[in-house]
């Protein structure tokens, strides 16, 4: 080894030279170049399969810590809100659920999917029911409040992160719904006696892909014995 190179042996370089003129060279100093390289091989692969352990652990503590903020803002499902009553069953992950009154009597119920993995997807999770709780205290627009929340997660998520969403805002009085379906598409009604029913949408574009994406609100009749339910695409996969 020259001493030249001594000095990049100290740091992630190992430089063996076995083709120097000034020494007859030893018969087996190609077998052993060849597993001293065999064994810095391993040694690598050894540190990525820990480097990789390390992330893994990282990214479940991280969607651990969204999964229990998760848990915390869900509602408790044996008692009406408002005059609507719900049942929820949740799997934490990337799924986006929650069920809250709006000051007019209504209920708002929401359900989605959050894109990509770890600590942002976790923070992107957690804050749409925070955004549309504190929108919806203003007015009762479910098209106003996610074209509001897209402009937002357009200008701060990352690229590629992106949320489908269901939306709506029951009116128990008259028995009517008014909703968004950014993407989602997993809405079906449910009649005593009948088939499921899946309902139909525009079909608007998920959120945070376009910043000035218009949304459109749609209506929705309920009678006396129908139930709406909406689900993750968990269910289907």
């Amino acid at each position: 080894m020259r001493a030249a190179d001594a000095r990049w042996s100290r740091g992630r370089v190992l430089y063996v030279d076995s083709n120097r003129s000034a020494r007859r060279g030893h018969t087996d100093a190609p077998t052993f170049c060849h597993a001293l390289a065999r064994l810095a091989a391993l040694a690598l692969a050894n540190l990525r399969r820990l480097d990789s352990e390390r992330a893994r652990a990282k990214l479940g503590a991280d969607l651990d810590r969204a999964r229990e903020v998760q848990r915390r803002l869900l509602p408790d499902d044996r008692e009406p809100i408002g005059d609507v009553r719900c049942a929820l069953h949740l799997h934490p992950g990337r799924t986006i659920a929650d069920v809250f009154a709006l000051s007019d009597g209504g209920v708002a119920a929401l359900l989605g999917d959050v894109s990509g993995a770890g600590l942002g997807a976790g923070l992107v999770m957690t804050s749409v029911p925070s955004f549309l709780r504190a929108e919806l205290s203003h007015h009762s627009d479910p098209a106003r409040a996610v074209a509001r929340f897209n402009e937002h997660l357009h200008a701060q998520a990352s690229r590629g992160c992106f949320v489908t969403l269901w939306l709506g805002l029951f009116d128990p009085a008259n028995r009517a719904c008014r909703f968004v379906d950014p993407g989602h598409g997993h809405a079906i009604l449910l009649r005593a006696g009948r088939d499921a029913e899946p309902i139909s949408t525009r079909g608007d574009i998920p959120l945070g892909i376009e910043g000035n994406a218009v949304f459109h609100a749609e209506s929705l009749a309920l009678a006396r014995d129908e139930l709406l339910l909406l689900y993750s695409d968990g269910v289907t996969e």
